[in-house]
Order: structure tokens, then C-alpha cells, then sequence
């Protein structure tokens, strides 16, 4: 599932790509890099949805696509080409060391 997506973001957005869960509507994948990811794929009517959420944002027990599309952190990406996908998420990844910094803030009182 998703497997020509998962190659494009090997080779040119993750250091490395781990699926960690695998539905018959989505796939969660651990996107390793300077900011370790966690997206959820999806795909309907052509169109592939993803939720990308700073890894260290989402605690262990809720690596799930339903956890990950329900977050209030991250940031969605709708496009109809798998390499339009990972230009997207190159695009949006300020944003979203933007909110993991947030977390972390919130996380500490501040």
C-alpha cells in the first residue's frame, strides 16, 4: 500500500520510512529525518490525504492513523500526485517545527 509514495519520500524527505500501522484505508509511517514525522496516508477517488505530526508530539500508545488524523497538531496535505505529495510536505515542514516547538513549550508550563 502506497509504496511508489513511501519510495518517493525515501529518497528525497525521510532518512528513513517505517510503516507502523497498515489498515485497508490508511498506513501510518515513522518518517525518520531532522524532525522524525509520523504520517498517515490515505487515498480516495485518486486523491491521497495525509496528517503529518511531529513524532515526539504524539505519545506511544496513539501511533494510529485515527490518532494521527484527529490531532490538533500537524498539518494535512491533499493532492492527486505522489510526488506533489512530498513536494507539499517539504513546503509545509516550518510549520510544522513551528508546532512541535509549541508542544514543547506547552509541555514545559511556559
Amino acid at each position: 500500500m502506497f509504496d511508489e509514495l513511501k519510495r518517493l519520500l525515501r529518497d528525497g524527505f525521510c532518512d528513513k520510512v517505517v510503516v507502523v500501522e497498515e489498515s485497508g484505508s490508511c498506513s501510518l509511517v515513522y518518517c525518520g529525518g531532522r524532525l522524525p514525522l509520523l504520517l498517515a496516508l490515505a487515498k480516495w477517488n485518486e486523491w491521497f490525504y495525509v496528517k503529518a505530526v511531529a513524532e515526539k508530539i504524539v505519545a506511544a500508545h496513539m501511533w494510529h492513523c485515527s490518532d494521527i488524523f484527529y490531532n490538533p497538531y500537524g498539518v494535512y496535505v491533499f493532492r492527486t500526485g505522489e510526488d506533489e505529495v512530498v513536494d507539499a510536505l517539504r513546503e509545509k515542514e516550518k510549520y510544522i517545527v513551528a508546532q512541535a516547538r509549541l508542544a514543547e513549550l506547552r509541555a514545559l508550563g511556559a
